[in-house]
């Protein structure tokens, strides 16, 4: 929907792929004008990636340790797991963007890697709910959730430049700071749903 917003109201492809893109001359047509609706929906994109990030990352020791009754000091290495997988897949992610966007278009080369990341990652979250106690197939699980997490560095996380890029580095603050509300918001939310939860693992 992001990409389909942007694509009416923003840069064409193949201005984007050759260079001229299109510029917003003030802060007043990047959110209040004809042009902004790209720009909500780019925020909106960060906030629902960052509030699942931040809620992975921010209670996945807890879990480990309640369902798999870990040790403190294991917790610590197993929870570095999912991280490693991303450092991999986000290096991977971004050289084949970066090779696609001349045959595909940034469109569609930017809209596919940040579906495949919000999926992968809802669909990881969810086989690790499923799971059972088996640590090693539930850290496979959440070692996929994030790795497809990392794609979004060919999506959303550099969408920036190609919809504003004048003003990409102002337009960045704002995602994170959208992100970063998310992440207040998620992590005390998730903690209120495990503590009234039947079964909080």
């Amino acid at each position: 929907v992001g990409i389909a917003v942007w694509r009416t109201f923003g840069v064409r492809d193949d201005a984007a792929v050759n260079g001229s893109m299109f510029v917003v001359p003030n802060f007043r047509d990047l959110f209040f004008s004809s042009r902004s609706a790209p720009v909500y929906v780019y925020c909106a994109n960060f906030f629902a990636y960052s509030y699942a990030f931040y809620m992975v990352v921010s209670w996945m020791p807890e879990q480990l340790q309640a369902r798999y009754d870990l040790p403190l000091g294991i917790v610590g290495i197993v929870s570095g797991l999912p991280s490693a997988s991303q450092v991999i897949v986000s290096c991977l992610a971004g050289y084949v963007a970066d090779r696609s966007v001349p045959h595909y278009g940034v469109a569609r080369v930017r809209s596919f890697a940040q579906t495949l990341s919000m999926l992968g990652m809802g669909t990881g979250m969810v086989l690790f709910a499923v799971a059972g106690r088996e640590l090693w197939l539930g850290m496979t699980w959440m070692c996929l959730a994030l790795a497809f997490a990392s794609i979004s560095v060919a999506g959303v996380s550099v969408f920036h430049f190609h919809l504003a890029p004048s003003r990409a580095g102002f337009l960045f603050g704002c995602g994170n700071t959208v992100g970063t509300v998310a992440g207040m918001v998620s992590v005390p939310l998730t903690g209120f749903l495990v503590e009234r939860a039947a079964d909080p693992t």
